[in-house]
């Protein structure tokens, strides 16, 4: 149960008479009707208030729900004056308000059952005097009529008015617990139902104030309409903690997955991932297979030879793995090219060969996504080394700031899927399913993302460009062969469970 239902739950439990014990000793709410009938008959007769025609008494019928017998069913009038705003030619237009003077308030003002100063205007006191009707009190109970129905907060100046789409609600006793406990009641369900009943608006919600003073309202004694009150505060604080605890909660259980995922991948890339196998053959053979056949590719002219990469120093390495393991540099490890360059002109040109243009959008951590938007190029303006295929590894070089480093491997040889030109491709120089899984685990780690964003330039105010000379330079943990395959594996058992917890 969210906080809202447990408010729900405990407004209607002050409704029916559940929420508080009652005192055989309080004055009957009969009585207060009583005491309000008189008064309300004597600013009658001294001219304070018109005489309404009086309202049906609630039938067996409409009693939505029983309620305790010092308790009584009445109309909302019966206890409240309803009053209008002024609807005619001294109305006040919005250009003609200012900011300052004295308070004109509309819906907009209502917030957290009071009126906000925040976006509060005014109106002078010429246009004051001139109103016919709804000058407010300090005290008084606003309430919506048109569009939010039901939004309501108390008066907390001297002297305002109110908008046309707002009506006061006025006690005819000097009772504040009056006001507070019709407070209680404007939050609860059946007030909520009544809204339902009577809404008579088509485009917009809309309620007039002779079908707003037939609402039924459930009237306690005086005595427990104060117990009442009392409970729901004590009882909305203790929600409001509820609330708070739930919204933290879910907080962590949002960032749960993606805390679990980054641990993972950085047990990973210390070597505590899986147990280590003294027979394997260390990750210096393996770093040999792969100069060897980065010496063959350039012969064949297949890569182009690049400037040697710095030697690594002790300085450098961040921190401990085990003995068969080696430090690299990125760029030891892979090629890197840029996607593919075009002109927006050329996008308008439709051939029956068009390539799928993969931008930074389109790549997330771990996954590509093709979608909707995505743009298509004529096959003529891409180069054919420049299309997708398995173990590539796609990051965006122009970004935001939160998105560098976020990497996605491809996981299918494609024949019509290219990257743009602001994307970096990373080609494993050994073309192996199990280095490039590794690879893409340890380049999306939180350790090797925030070396990403350290080497960044701002490019305008919302963007950022991935050095590609200076990534190659950053250092990778390479474990042998077998072991990468052991902790791909591992690492992949965990990412289905983080995906269950999302």
């Amino acid at each position: 149960m969210n906080a809202q239902q447990l408010k729900n739950s405990i407004l209607q439990y002050a409704m029916q008479g559940k929420l508080v014990p009652q005192d055989p000793n309080d004055e009957p709410a009969a009585e207060l009707v009583e005491q309000i009938r008189k008064e309300k008959e004597q600013l009658i007769q001294k001219k304070v208030i018109k005489k309404d025609k009086p309202l049906p008494p609630i039938s067996d019928k409409e009693i939505p729900f029983d309620i305790p017998e010092n308790w009584k069913w009445i109309r909302l009038s019966e206890i409240f004056r309803i009053i209008n705003g002024d609807r005619g030619k001294n109305y006040p237009s919005k250009d003609k308000l200012t900011t300052e003077g004295i308070p004109f308030i509309s819906a907009a003002n209502i917030e957290k059952g009071t009126i906000s100063k925040e976006k509060l205007l005014y109106m002078n006191q010429e246009q004051y005097d001139k109103l016919s009707g709804g000058k407010l009190i300090e005290g008084d109970m606003v309430l919506c009529i048109r569009g939010s129905l039901g939004k309501s907060g108390r008066f907390p100046f001297k002297m305002g008015a109110i908008a046309s789409s707002l009506v006061i609600l006025r006690s005819y006793i000097d009772e504040n617990i009056l006001y507070e406990y019709l407070n209680v009641y404007l939050g609860s369900n059946i007030f909520n139902s009544e809204i339902r009943l009577y809404n008579n608006g088509t485009a917009q919600p809309n309620l007039s104030a002779k079908d707003l003073s037939k609402f039924r309202i459930p009237l306690p004694p005086l005595d427990e309409q104060i117990r009442i009150v009392n409970k729901v505060n004590e009882l909305f604080g203790v929600v409001h903690k509820y609330e708070l605890n739930n919204i933290e909660i879910n907080n962590l259980q949002n960032l749960f997955p993606a805390k679990l995922e980054n641990s993972i991948l950085h047990y990973a890339m210390q070597g505590k991932l899986v147990e280590q196998d003294s027979n394997e053959e260390p990750a210096a053979i393996l770093i040999k297979q792969i100069r060897e056949e980065k010496k063959r590719l350039i012969e064949e002219k297949l890569i182009k030879k690049e400037t040697a990469l710095s030697p690594i120093t002790d300085e450098e390495i961040p921190f401990d793995i085990p003995d068969k393991w080696e430090w690299v540099r990125l760029g030891d490890l892979v090629t890197n090219n840029t996607g593919v360059s075009y002109k927006k002109d050329n996008l308008s040109i439709k051939t029956e060969s068009m390539i799928r243009i993969l931008r930074g959008g389109n790549i997330q951590s771990l996954k590509y996504l093709f979608k909707p938007d995505d743009i298509f190029i004529d096959s003529g303006f891409v180069k054919k080394g420049l299309i997708l295929r398995k173990n590539t590894l796609i990051t965006p070089a122009v970004t935001s700031l939160e998105n560098i480093g976020k990497l996605a491997r491809i996981d299918t040889d494609y024949e019509n899927v290219a990257v743009g030109g602001f994307v970096l491709m990373l080609n494993p120089i050994v073309n192996n399913e199990i280095l490039s899984k590794y690879l893409a685990y340890v380049l999306n780690s939180g350790f090797h993302r925030n070396a990403c964003r350290n080497i960044t330039k701002k490019s305008g105010q919302a963007f950022y460009n991935l050095s590609r000379t200076k990534m190659m330079e950053l250092l990778v943990p390479l474990p042998p062969l077998k072991e990468q395959k052991r902790i791909v594996k591992r690492i992949d058992e965990s990412i289905r469970i983080s995906e269950k917890l999302k």
